[in-house]
């Protein structure tokens, strides 16, 4: 996203856990670092269709080694490929690229997907993302989250807190 987005998004938190912006955005100078782009492709399909990493992905690779980053999070999954969702060639690609990264900065890289609108809710089934099954498959862990019922809320959390967290 641009950078003003998600500058908005940064304080919106902050604000959220009642802390202090100013405080809490020097403190994550030289800690955060953002691209101010939307074209996040790590890789992309050349004039013969042969897939390859972008410049991106070796400015990327070159930030977490000299910056000593701890993660890398890619958000979303679908701008950091040129190609579709559903192709398992270029998924296990992208996920390659994740993976060169990771091992090159001693570093998590988390490729942030959505999924279906039918598996809405539902944390139990990883098959319900869109596209091909590489987006799972060639993951080291998937996490799925969903938003908390009503029901859930009052088992977990306090009175006070549910109508914040639940749907």
């Amino acid at each position: 996203e641009p950078v003003d987005e998600l500058q908005r998004r940064i304080a919106a938190s902050i604000l959220d856990r009642g802390e202090s912006f100013e405080g809490t955005m020097k403190a994550l100078d030289g800690r955060l670092y953002t691209f101010d782009t939307k074209n996040i492709a790590l890789v992309e399909k050349d004039a013969e269709g042969v897939i390859r990493r972008t410049a991106l992905f070796d400015s990327i690779q070159q930030l977490v080694k000299e910056k000593t980053i701890d993660i890398v999070v890619v958000d979303p999954t679908i701008r950091a490929h040129s190609g579709l969702d559903e192709n398992s060639a270029e998924m296990q690609n992208l996920h390659n690229a994740a993976d060169a990264i990771a091992v090159a900065g001693n570093c998590a890289v988390m490729l942030v997907h959505h999924i279906r609108k039918s598996s809405r809710g539902n944390v139990d089934d990883q098959s319900g993302v869109r596209g091909a099954s590489a987006l799972v498959d060639a993951s080291r862990v998937t996490l799925m989250l969903a938003n908390m019922t009503p029901e859930e809320a009052k088992e977990i959390l306090p009175a006070e807190e549910q109508p914040h967290y639940a749907e």
